[in-house]
């Protein structure tokens, strides 16, 4: 079972509730690990408080899960005087997490969810035609072959790709299968450093509404991240890096990677932001006139319109894939019935 960003985000509140209320950090982590109810956080947190009852700080131990607490967030913990600074960083690293991962909580309107049914009729779909060409269709072949009437082109197709799938159709199965857990594992233990996330997410990217939607939610968590870190009293080359280090998206954070270095050379950030396509000209444009005025902590409200148009385009989209999915499986029914209808009236010329 893995551990989900709505986890984290709990348990650094729980920690932050649990080190207020005067308890140590060991025992902090103790109780935490008891209450929980996920065998993969128990397992979490008890690595955690191991560390801890070595003599490690609440900085160290975190430090242990790079997978779950970026450096550039350990670092403004780290940054804390005492330790009733810590304890208010560690509450506003958990409230930006929230923020951040908005398309993952429930009641957001989120892409991953709603596309649930979609993609179980898809899998549906794929299994019974799967069934069809490797079992059906070859009945109905045998069948018009005892006639000895040529088939039309259609059927001769639809016949030639039941015998593909009859030789090789577990084979090809069994392959995506493997290939499905492997992307799933890759992503999992390296993030989008995995060697296929960049040309999948790109991909994803160039399809119609979808890629729209994974914009609108970079965009948000980019301009959360900004007013976030700089709120934290960091200024604005180091929100914009701290962006970069954060993105979960192998496209955008390679954007907002170039993005640092232009501002780092001493580019504007509007013209930085200018030269990425991928990025809104809206968000240039907006960030030329914040440049300006230096109220840049008006950010969160543009990320909050940002998170708004993905939540409701969301469910749009996922009802344009529903769409879709329909038609494409009517198109494939009527193409199987038409095939094994037009060789009625080639039987009917040799009887």
């Amino acid at each position: 079972m893995r551990i989900k960003n709505r986890d984290i985000d709990d348990f650094l509140r729980d920690l932050a509730l649990l080190l207020e209320a005067g308890q140590s950090l060991s025992n902090a982590l103790s109780l935490l690990e008891r209450g929980q109810e996920r065998p993969a956080m128990t397992h979490f947190i008890k690595a955690l408080a191991e560390k801890s009852r070595q003599g490690h700080d609440v900085v160290a131990c975190l430090q242990s899960q790079p997978r779950y607490f970026p450096p550039v967030l350990l670092d403004l913990l780290a940054e804390a005087s005492d330790k009733e600074a810590q304890i208010e960083t560690l509450k506003q690293i958990a409230l930006f997490r929230e923020r951040y991962h908005f398309s993952d909580f429930p009641g957001q309107g989120q892409a991953k969810s709603s596309l649930a049914y979609p993609l179980f009729v898809a899998v549906v779909a794929i299994a019974v035609f799967s069934i069809l060409m490797m079992f059906v269709i070859p009945v109905f072949a045998e069948l018009f072959a005892d006639f000895g009437a040529d088939l039309p082109a259609l059927t001769n197709f639809v016949i030639g790709i039941s015998q593909f799938f009859a030789a090789y159709g577990l084979f090809v199965i069994i392959g995506l299968f493997i290939l499905v857990l492997y992307y799933r594992w890759g992503k999992y233990e390296q993030g989008r450093d995995f060697w296929l996330a960049y040309p999948l997410s790109r991909l994803a990217l160039w399809i119609p509404r979808l890629g729209r939607l994974i914009g609108y939610q970079e965009v948000a968590r980019m301009l959360y991240t900004w007013h976030f870190f700089q709120a934290q009293g960091k200024d604005l080359k180091q929100a914009i890096a701290a962006s970069a280090a954060l993105s979960e998206h192998p496209v955008f954070a390679r954007v907002l990677t170039q993005v640092s270095k232009n501002v780092q050379a001493g580019t504007q950030v509007s013209d930085a932001l200018e030269k990425q396509p991928l990025l809104p000209k809206k968000v240039a444009h907006i960030s030329r006139v914040l440049e300006q005025s230096g109220q840049w902590s008006l950010l969160a409200d543009l990320a909050l319109g940002y998170q708004h148009q993905y939540q409701t385009q969301s469910g749009g989209s996922t009802r344009v894939f529903e769409g879709i999915l329909l038609v494409l499986i009517w198109i494939v029914v009527m193409v199987l019935v038409l095939a094994m209808y037009l060789p009625i009236f080639k039987i009917g010329s040799v009887i």
